[in-house]
């Protein structure tokens, strides 16, 4: 083959960029491997036959082919030239836009999927590559069709469905005109930045909210790299560094991987979502205002071991089984000695603690969710709505349809 080099070397970047691929013909029912398609994770055949089914009807030569699958996972495919049969090159699954937690429960909610497998759901969305429209991975798919077919004009492409996912915008080049005049006030800037930095994760590791927001309100006085030309993306990676940074600052102050997973997660979803500088720097604000706190709320250094392991294990389990006796059976103590340690060194019985972190959970499901009341109360391990219902009015006042009206109210 002509592109059999080409071929080679984009095989290999596919593998190591973890983009899955098979090279198949089009002939046989098993044309496509299930493996290739779930991970052997979430077993839908029907998903399966009906990617394998738009293959067959759509595929014609020089033309690339993108498809969303009902799990939100994307793939590309195209017809390879010169083989004795009727090849194709079968890219993904792949995802082109980062999902939340909460939007993993209400897509297995929408596909009926039930609750025991949603970890199953997670776990498959967690294996699938994340590749935005800006994705360098495209412009090599692309640069690869331009040899297959002769440049960028012989071939198209095809959205078999209404997704749409766009190629790359162009590499700005680096500024290579600074002269040996600048050298020394980049340094200064350097140092100020790094300076600023420290100071800063310093304040956050110890929760000191007051000193976080007097260091960014001297942020203006410091002059970042500009990377490229555009400030709001200028912005944007600089609000990923100080994510990474104020998250092992919180990490310093002895807050538990399970809350900065999630707040860093969270962080990272509003970064992308930047629009403009004003904004960025409101997002920064909010960013050491809660890091801060978090590190005030749920750092466990006054904590004993076994006091500090209940915890983690309440946070990371809320729906789990979290009564006093079962988290003792767990770490091997007494369950009196646990109660009455909890209390002393919390001054909230073990119950009052679960209660508030699964009331805590369903406010923020309520919130930022369109889960059913009791798909809610199922994921914060209350299967009695009813129950549920009269906890949450007794922590918050207002029934849990209440509440989500309020919500929904003041974003009208």
């Amino acid at each position: 083959m002509y592109y059999s080099c080409e071929l080679d070397f984009l095989k290999n970047t596919l593998s190591k960029c973890s983009m899955q691929y098979i090279i198949t013909d089009l002939s046989g029912d098993g044309f496509l491997s299930p493996h290739v398609y779930f991970n052997n994770l979430i077993a839908h055949r029907e998903d399966y036959d009906r990617i394998a089914e738009a293959i067959r009807s759509v595929a014609a030569p020089n033309t690339v082919y993108r498809y969303t699958d009902r799990f939100l996972c994307s793939y590309m495919f195209f017809l390879l030239p010169e083989y004795d049969e009727e090849k194709i090159l079968f890219l993904g699954p792949y995802l082109g836009v980062e999902l939340s937690h909460s939007q993993v429960m209400e897509i297995g909610e929408e596909l009926g999927i039930p609750g025991n497998r949603l970890s199953s759901l997670e776990q498959f969305y967690s294996s699938v590559p994340f590749f935005p429209g800006s994705s360098p991975i495209f412009a090599i798919i692309n640069t690869f069709c331009e040899k297959l077919w002769g440049g960028e004009g012989s071939y198209t492409t095809v959205d078999i469905n209404r997704e749409f996912y766009g190629l790359i915008s162009p590499i700005l080049p680096h500024n290579a005109d600074a002269d040996e005049s600048d050298i020394l006030e980049q340094k200064r800037i350097i140092e100020r930045r790094y300076t600023w930095e420290n100071e800063m994760m310093q304040a956050v590791s110890q929760g000191l909210v007051h000193k976080a927001e007097l260091l960014l309100s001297s942020m203006s006085d410091l002059t970042f790299e500009r990377r490229n030309n555009d400030p709001v993306r200028n912005l944007k990676n600089y609000c990923i560094v100080m994510n990474t940074l104020l998250r092992k600052a919180a990490e310093q102050g002895e807050v538990h991987p399970i809350h900065l997973d999630r707040i860093s997660s969270d962080f990272a979803r509003k970064i992308e979502a930047l629009t403009s500088s004003k904004s960025g720097r409101e997002l920064m604000l909010e960013m050491f205002r809660s890091y801060c706190y978090l590190v005030r709320q749920s750092s466990m250094k006054n904590y004993c071991t076994p006091v500090q392991e209940a915890i983690s294990y309440i946070d990371a389990n809320p729906a789990g089984n979290l009564t006093l006796h079962n988290i003792a059976r767990i770490q091997n103590v007494n369950a009196s000695y646990l109660s009455s340690l909890f209390s002393r060194e919390t001054g909230k019985t073990l119950t009052e603690y679960v209660n508030r972190r699964r009331i805590k959970l369903a406010v923020h499901l309520l919130s930022t969710t369109k889960l059913q009341v009791q798909t809610v109360a199922q994921h914060c391990g209350i299967p009695d709505v009813n129950y549920f219902s009269k906890l949450f009015k007794r922590y918050t006042g207002q029934s849990p349809k209440e509440f989500r009206a309020m919500q929904v109210k003041s974003m009208d």
